[in-house]
């Protein structure tokens, strides 16, 4: 026996949605959500390489948090490649 395809679609697509809806109602529902925390450590040094000054942290963020401060230091680190604070750290140097 052969079944059409085509015909058991609409069904299985109804109920794909109606679980859908499900998960949405029951996350709703949570009082409290779960948001997932980032633990890093971070090594940080003195300015120089030949610095023995070196120090160690524990951030703690969310992932919003995180994507905000990858964009605030490539934009840091792009500003920095500039001709214009190139020329700025050769006269401070």
């Amino acid at each position: 026996m052969v079944l059409d395809e085509k015909i058991l679609q609409p069904e299985n697509a109804a109920q794909e949605q109606m679980s859908t809806e499900k998960s949405k109602l029951a996350s709703r529902s949570v009082c409290q959500q779960v948001i997932p925390m980032l633990t890093m450590r971070l090594l940080l040094t003195g300015g120089c390489e030949s610095c023995s000054d070196r120090s160690s942290r524990v951030l703690q963020t969310d992932p919003s948090t995180l994507l905000h401060l990858i964009s605030t230091l490539e934009a840091a680190l792009s500003a920095i490649k500039t001709s214009h604070s190139r020329r700025i750290l050769r006269n401070i140097k």
